[in-house]
């Protein structure tokens, strides 16, 4: 959301600094490894509202795949 942000109000001629906390810039946009397992925080799939920020921030030369009518399942517990 923040390089969103700071993206969007780029091209609009706006001066911004992004600060990053963490030590890689992206937040939701890498892997890290704890205790041995591997998470993948990032991007999997873009809704309507994010394909038309990232649109914006683009200038619309992002190519989107559809993803069909389901995009994720899950089962919990023994069914």
């Amino acid at each position: 959301a923040g390089l969103t942000a700071a993206a969007l109000l780029a091209k609009r001629g706006q001066r911004v600094l992004v600060l990053e906390q963490h030590d890689v810039a992206g937040g939701c946009t890498h892997t890290f490894e704890e205790r041995g397992f591997e998470f993948d925080v990032g991007l999997h799939y873009v809704g309507d509202i994010l394909g038309v920020l990232l649109n914006a921030v683009t200038s619309g030369v992002i190519e989107w795949a559809p993803t069909g009518r389901l995009v994720d399942e899950g089962y919990f517990g023994d069914d």
